[in-house]
């Protein structure tokens, strides 16, 4: 009975002046156990069949995600792969479990996280054997811009871009940036959704070229800085800076702009740089020491700020060079 373990961690994209560039791959992941066994008595009754043949399970955090695989994520993505290859099915009976501990619409890379999933389970159940450059390709079906399922693949802190949507392969070129191995990721996350397509509805249709050039001048900057030994904290914080979202995306989530100006690596010791996660609401802390003492500063702040109207918890991550992988835990 083949039985897997896919694992795919989160991410946190748009990294200070990166915007739709820059993702990070942080330990928190999210998980899928899958069992093909074409045995089970559950299933002896054609007329019983689960619809393609599976069966989805979520774990009691997630219980409002639907096990409708018409409807769930993971099971689009996955069934796309599989007729790209004149599947129309699973194997018969295919039961994934979900264990999720990425917080949904949080911008921690849940949406990047189910695509780079439900490739891999189609890879695995039917050994297709994809490339990294498939894999890629089939994200951007589903994410037209690769800054968060980039580094779900290949972990680390990765920067990437999109080479021509009409390319009929390697659409997706990315190159891994060295980071310190100092350093963390601390990620205040504030209990309310914001649904990226709102966050980015806030954004200009068009830019002053000074604020472009501010982010150009720092993203080259900041991905030398970021792996640099020993860490020189005002050039990763002065780097981490940006004019292309973050103003525009302030009054979406209250306390974003105290966060952004008063907590600094001058007044905060261990910290080297502060950012929005990804379309937000959550927040970015880089830092190589005092990683509780800045997690509860941090705490402060948005306490302050949203005035009881939200509360807001950090976890302390690493960055995690590995990326997603599936392994056949059974034959």
């Amino acid at each position: 009975m083949p039985e897997y373990k896919i694992v795919v961690p989160a991410t946190s994209a748009n990294v200070g002046p990166g915007f739709d560039v820059l993702g990070i791959a942080l330990s928190l992941f999210l998980e899928l156990d899958v069992t093909v066994d074409s045995s089970s008595s559950v299933h002896l009754d054609p007329n019983s069949s689960p619809k393609y043949n599976l069966t989805l399970e979520y774990s009691s955090e997630n219980s409002s995600v639907s096990l409708d695989p018409d409807e769930n994520l993971i099971c689009l993505v996955s069934l796309h792969v599989l007729k790209k290859f004149n599947y129309f099915e699973f194997p018969k009976y295919t039961h994934v479990k979900v264990t999720n501990n990425i917080p949904l619409g949080r911008g921690l890379g849940s949406s990047a996280a189910a695509i780079v999933a439900g490739v891999l389970l189609a890879n695995a159940v039917f050994q297709l054997n994809l490339s990294l450059s498939q894999m890629f390709d089939f994200c951007l079906e589903f994410e037209n811009h690769p800054d968060n399922t980039t580094p779900a693949i290949v972990g680390g802190v990765s920067a990437s871009y999109v080479l021509d949507h009409s390319a009929t392969k390697d659409k997706v070129d990315y190159v891994k940036i060295p980071v310190n191995k100092s350093l963390k990721a601390i990620v205040a996350i504030p209990e309310f959704e914001l649904p990226t397509s709102h966050s980015r509805s806030v954004l200009p249709k068009s830019y002053t070229i000074s604020d472009i050039v501010h982010n150009l001048q720092r993203i080259a900057t900041l991905t030398i800085a970021l792996g640099q030994d020993p860490i020189v904290p005002e050039r990763i914080y002065n780097s981490m800076k940006d004019k292309l979202h973050q103003p525009y995306r302030s009054a979406l989530v209250p306390g974003l702009s105290k966060f952004l100006s008063s907590l600094t690596c001058s007044n905060t010791p261990g910290l080297v740089g502060v950012c929005l996660s990804g379309a937000g609401p959550t927040t970015l802390a880089l830092a190589y020491d005092n990683f509780e003492a800045i997690g509860s500063k941090i705490i402060e702040i948005f306490d302050s700020e949203s005035k009881g109207s939200f509360k807001t918890k950090y976890y302390i991550l690493d960055i995690v060079d590995c990326g997603a992988y599936c392994n056949c835990t059974s034959s």
